[in-house]
């Protein structure tokens, strides 16, 4: 079977996770200086590739990337300079594990909750608490704890308040209260079955835009989409 195109529809924002091979991800050559690079590396490419990032989350399992690419090629071309950069920094082959997963997801819906969800992976590792957030990740910018130069906060972050103060109180709520389970599976299985992630008015507004398919084909005969008044 032939492997789904990458989606893409103009001005809609991806999350997307590449994960490292197993055999880096086992290792012992993924540390604070590489993570540190990789964090570089993706700065200097966003801007590069005209790839706005509002999140990541860089750990031992992979890339997490919440972005709005400017052209379809972006995200792709952002995450193979990655993987060049690390494959000569270690001087070896392939570093990740196969093609990066992604979805796309609305606006006003979907984009805090997967900010969560890709920020909250920092929970798992033992030097995260809301006080002193994982480093390598937007976390900190978030809520207020440390700079970035090259961070495009999305619109739905700055809608979380009138000032810095306000958006950052009330995303580290957001944070620490963490997402329901239903929304957790619902982003897990969008990035995984590389689909989209919307309400159904989102959905079959992106037929029109995308470049294949939004979701996956279900049994029987399809719905029609309805048509806008």
């Amino acid at each position: 079977m032939a492997r789904l195109a990458r989606l893409y529809a103009p001005g809609i924002t991806q999350l997307a996770f590449a994960s490292f091979s197993t055999e880096l991800s086992h290792s012992n050559l993924l540390n604070a200086t590489i993570f540190t690079l990789i964090q570089g590396w993706l700065a200097g490419a966003s801007q590069h590739y005209q790839v706005p990032v509002h999140g990541w989350c860089i750990d031992q399992d992979g890339v997490v990337l919440l972005a709005t690419p400017h052209e379809s090629s972006g995200l792709g071309r952002l995450m193979q300079a990655i993987g060049r950069h690390l494959a000569s920094q270690l001087a070896r082959g392939a570093v990740f594990a196969g093609r990066y997963h992604s979805c796309l997801i609305q606006n006003d819906r979907w984009v805090l909750p997967s900010l969560v969800w890709l920020e909250s992976r920092a929970f798992s590792h033992s030097s995260f608490n809301p006080a002193e957030p994982w480093f390598w990740s937007s976390a900190g910018v978030h809520i207020g704890l440390q700079p970035s130069v090259w961070h495009a906060p999305h619109s739905d972050y700055w809608a979380c308040g009138n000032t810095p103060f306000d958006r950052q109180a009330q995303y580290k709520r957001r944070l620490v209260l963490g997402n329901t389970r239903a929304d957790t599976l619902a982003i897990e299985a969008a990035v995984r079955g590389q689909w989209a992630l919307g309400d159904e008015q989102f959905l079959c507004a992106l037929t029109q835009v995308a470049n294949r398919r939004p979701i996956a084909l279900p049994r029987g005969r399809p719905k029609k989409c309805a048509s806008p008044p």
